[in-house]
């Protein structure tokens, strides 16, 4: 018999991101806003014990989370061999995997569990054009286009960039603040990087965020 709490949640959850989305004026079919909430699900049962992710609560996962990753995707135009650096619970490469499932997606984590908890993820929203990776930036194939939702550092920088490959098409999303940019901007011109499109949106409780375009100059 399905426990009637999480049931309620998953409700919850859906409610949130469909008004979310109607706040943001964003479009996803139904079908895409099932597997959101599948891996919402997901991320429940295994937050218990794995602790994944401190942000919990319907609400706050639908703003923090999911439309987070989904605003500044929606306005990207994506090549398509796709590398999540330090995917974590999935965010961003399985919110882009579920907008674009013509692309390929890697995500790539050095925490088992994280990866176990991806693998399970990817099964259940039936993703077959994304892979979950168990290792470090180093040793993994390089890719046209790389992201990055960690928290912000010169080294996690430098690790994301090693991932992508030495072509025009090829870039780096960094999530970012807005206060971060310059000093970013001023790291990447030391690895011959150059931010060539911010892309700035608001959370609420004004919250200012931005995701930087990087590339090869």
């Amino acid at each position: 018999m399905p426990d009637a709490s999480a049931t309620n949640l998953n409700d919850c959850f859906a409610q949130e991101l469909k008004q979310a989305l109607q706040q943001y004026a964003m479009s996803l079919s139904q079908q895409q806003q099932q597997m959101l909430t599948t891996h919402f699900s997901l991320l429940q049962q295994w937050n218990r014990v794995h602790n994944l992710t401190r942000v919990c609560t319907p609400k706050q996962a639908v703003m923090q989370h999911y439309i987070d990753s989904l605003l500044p995707l929606q306005q990207l135009s994506l090549p398509p061999n796709v590398l999540d650096v330090g995917s974590g619970a999935g965010f961003p490469g399985l919110i882009a995997a579920v907008l674009w499932p013509q692309i390929s997606v890697r995500l790539l984590d050095s925490c088992r569990k994280k990866c176990s908890f991806l693998q399970i993820a990817v099964a259940h929203m039936q993703l077959q054009h994304v892979r979950p990776q168990h290792g470090k930036a180093p040793d993994c194939p390089l890719a046209n286009c790389v992201l990055s939702r960690a928290t912000f550092c010169a080294k996690r920088i430098s690790i994301a960039a090693q991932c992508m490959r030495q072509s025009n098409d090829s870039l780096l999303a960094l999530w970012v603040t807005p206060q971060q940019i310059e000093a970013v901007n001023k790291y990447l011109q030391n690895m011959g990087l150059q931010i060539g499109q911010v892309v700035t949106y608001s959370l609420p409780h004004n919250q200012q965020r931005a995701v930087a375009v990087v590339r090869h100059v």
